[in-house]
C-alpha cells in the first residue's frame, strides 16, 4: 500500500513537471518577445526623433526649439547606431522605415509652420519622452536579454536630460503640458511656464 502511494505521488510529480515545462518555456519566449518588441519600438521611436528633429531645425521659428531639434538629431542618431547594431547581433528585424504611428505624426507636423509648429512639436516631445522613459525603465529592470537591458539602462540618462530640456524649451515658448498624476516632469513644465510668464 505504501509503495502504491509512492507510485501515485511519483506519477503526479512527473505529470506536474510535464505540464510546467512547456508553460515555463512559453513564459520565457514571451519575455524574450518583449525584448524584441522593445527593440523594434525603440528603433522606430529613435528614427522618428531624428526625422522630427531635422524638421525642427528647418521649420522652427524659436531658436530654442531649433537647438532642441539639433540635440535630438545628434543624440538619437548615436543611440540608433548602437541599437541597430544590437538588433543585427540579436537577429531582430526592425525595418528601415517609420511605423504608421510615427509616420502620421511626421506628416501632421510637416503641414504646420511658424509658432504653431513650435508649439505642436514641443508638446509632442514632452509627452513622447515621458512615455519613452517609462518604457526604457521597464526594459532596464524587467528585460531578459542582458545586452538589450543594458542598452536601455545606459540610454535612460540621456532620455532624462532630453525630458528636462523639453520641459524647459516648452516653457520658454509658453506651452503648458497637462500634468500626469505621479509624474514630476509635467509639473516642472507647468512651474517653468508660470515663471516664464512672470
Amino acid at each position: 500500500m505504501k509503495s502504491l502511494k509512492i507510485t501515485w505521488m511519483s506519477i503526479a510529480v512527473v505529470a506536474f513537471i510535464w505540464r510546467a515545462a512547456p508553460l515555463a518555456a512559453a513564459e520565457h519566449e514571451e519575455k524574450m518577445a518583449n525584448d524584441t518588441n522593445f527593440t523594434v519600438h525603440a528603433t522606430h521611436g529613435g528614427m522618428a526623433e531624428v526625422k522630427l528633429g531635422q524638421m525642427a531645425t528647418e521649420k522652427a521659428t524659436h531658436e530654442k526649439v531649433k537647438a532642441f531639434g539639433q540635440r535630438m538629431v545628434a543624440d538619437h542618431s548615436k543611440a540608433n547606431e548602437k541599437l541597430l547594431d544590437l538588433a543585427k547581433r540579436k537577429n531582430i528585424t526592425v525595418g528601415k522605415d517609420l511605423d504608421e504611428k510615427h509616420k502620421n505624426e511626421s506628416d501632421r507636423l510637416s503641414k504646420l509652420s511658424g509658432a504653431e509648429f513650435d508649439r505642436e512639436y514641443m508638446t509632442m516631445m514632452v509627452k513622447d519622452h515621458r512615455k519613452t522613459i517609462k518604457e526604457f525603465e521597464l526594459e532596464s529592470t524587467k528585460g531578459q536579454d542582458p545586452d538589450i537591458k543594458s542598452f536601455a539602462a545606459e540610454t535612460l540618462k540621456t532620455l532624462r536630460e532630453h525630458q528636462q530640456l523639453a520641459n524647459e524649451t516648452a516653457a520658454a515658448i509658453g506651452v503648458k503640458v497637462p500634468e500626469i498624476k505621479g509624474d514630476k516632469t509635467g509639473q516642472a513644465t507647468e512651474n517653468s511656464a508660470s515663471q516664464a510668464e512672470k
